[in-house]
């Protein structure tokens, strides 16, 4: 296993509360968290302070990014959408779609939707400007994540239940269910293999599991990756990396196509080795970004 291949080059400070929510800005490297402290921040790379560009009402749990319009989502504790004019720093619309928290908002380029999803199994599909397409209700349990493959037309949805929810794109129906983590531990994240053949998904079981698409959702891997509960997964921009990041507060690099650990990433701050990290996101093909109940923001680059 290498050890060096990524650094910690940075570690950002001014939060007051823990950092759920996380997003980038990739055209312009620009990173953007939230949390419990209900501060909606916007970093540079250069080590430049934050720049304090909303404040929500509640508590933060996810952010969504549109590079298209320069927007960004945030989905609070009280059921709200804050819709955020990046280039202006201005919020230009609150929707209040449910009335529980908001634990999993995605933007979907390829069908240019988005989806928000609510602590009791609802999800909501809007168009670019924000007018609702659909709202259906796919479960009794909390959706944490989403995502859309455009091979099968199908969004997938995974739930608290520890169930992947399949719903088809153009009717926006559900078309298949499995149980795809241990019942009752949620599937907390997903995301497309970079060769687009596999969904993988991270638990609060600490489980990466992957399931191929061209078969309908087969099993194909169970790795026990983590510690703790597994929070974000996501592949690299040049489709060599993949990223976990955990409750046990470390980010681990894998290899896109063996599914082996390349390093174990442990981020040095003033309190990074007693708290979860509880989300990550690549930059770009050389950085990746990562933070949590430390109040920090970690920046990691590749030496390739």
């Amino acid at each position: 296993m290498a050890t060096s291949l990524f650094k910690q080059v940075a570690a950002y400070q001014g939060h007051k509360g823990g950092v759920y929510g996380l997003a980038v800005n990739t055209l312009q490297q620009k990173i953007y968290t939230a949390g419990s402290d209900s501060f909606i921040v916007e970093w540079d790379l250069d080590g430049t302070d934050g720049k304090l560009i909303a404040r929500a009402n509640g508590i933060v749990y996810r952010l969504s990014y549109i590079n298209a319009g320069h927007l960004l989502l945030a989905g609070n504790s009280l059921g709200g959408v804050h819709v955020i004019d990046t280039k202006n720093n201005a919020e230009i619309r609150l929707l209040k779609p449910f009335e529980k928290e908001i634990f999993c908002i995605a933007w979907f380029q390829e069908t240019e939707t988005c989806a928000v999803a609510s602590a009791d199994g609802q999800v909501i599909f809007y168009n670019r400007q924000f007018e609702p397409l659909a709202h259906i209700r796919i479960s009794n349990a909390k959706i944490r994540s989403m995502v859309y493959h455009a091979g099968t037309q199908l969004y997938y949805a995974g739930t608290a239940e520890g169930k992947i929810i399949a719903i088809n794109a153009s009717r926006y129906k559900v078309v298949q269910e499995v149980q795809a983590h241990r019942p009752g531990w949620s599937v907390n994240c997903m995301c497309v293999s970079a060769d687009n053949s596999m969904l993988i998904s991270g638990g609060r079981d600490a489980m990466l599991n992957s399931f191929d698409l061209t078969t309908g959702l087969t099993p194909v891997l169970k790795i026990p990756a983590h510690n703790y509960a597994i929070y974000s997964v996501e592949p690299s921009p040049n489709k060599k990396y993949l990223l976990t990041a955990s409750r046990d507060k470390t980010v681990k690099v894998w290899d896109a196509d063996t599914m082996h650990v390349i390093q174990r990433l442990e981020p040095v701050g003033d309190k990074a080795h007693s708290y979860s990290i509880n989300c990550a996101a690549w930059i770009d093909g050389r950085h990746l970004v990562c933070a949590g109940d430390a109040r920090e923001i970690y920046i990691f680059d590749c030496a390739e």
